[in-house]
């Protein structure tokens, strides 16, 4: 597989930190905590543990793929859990977060300006 094929995987994951990070916001905004935005050094470890999971995760579909390449079962559970990883986790982890917010009542008015913030987060 090429290393195209985890680009958007890299993105899923990037994205699952910034809806964890709007999660962060929207409870503490609810429970009127004052939150400050999140500092350089965690945005860069952050980023930078994106980047090492997305490679490490390729890395390990690369070698699995070329030691089972003659077995079609080695195959398919190198697919199989390639695709959990890469976008099972991801979209399980956005339906959390959407049902955090939308249970807990983070955002109860879906007017106005708030309609916006919803269409641009999910």
């Amino acid at each position: 597989m090429p290393f195209i094929f985890y680009f958007p995987f890299f993105l899923k994951f990037l994205n699952c930190v910034v809806a964890h990070e709007i999660l962060i916001l929207l409870r503490n905004i609810h429970l009127v905590i004052r939150c400050d935005p999140p500092s350089f050094l965690k945005v860069t470890l952050q980023a930078t543990a994106v980047y090492l999971f997305s490679i490490t995760v390729y890395f390990i579909h690369y070698f699995i793929g070329r030691v089972g390449r003659n077995n079609p079962e080695f195959n398919f559970a190198n697919f199989t859990w390639s695709l959990l990883v890469t976008y099972v986790f991801p979209i399980l982890f956005f339906g959390y977060v959407w049902i955090t917010i939308k249970c807990r009542g983070y955002m109860p008015s879906l007017t106005g300006r708030m309609k916006e913030l919803v269409r641009i987060s999910f």
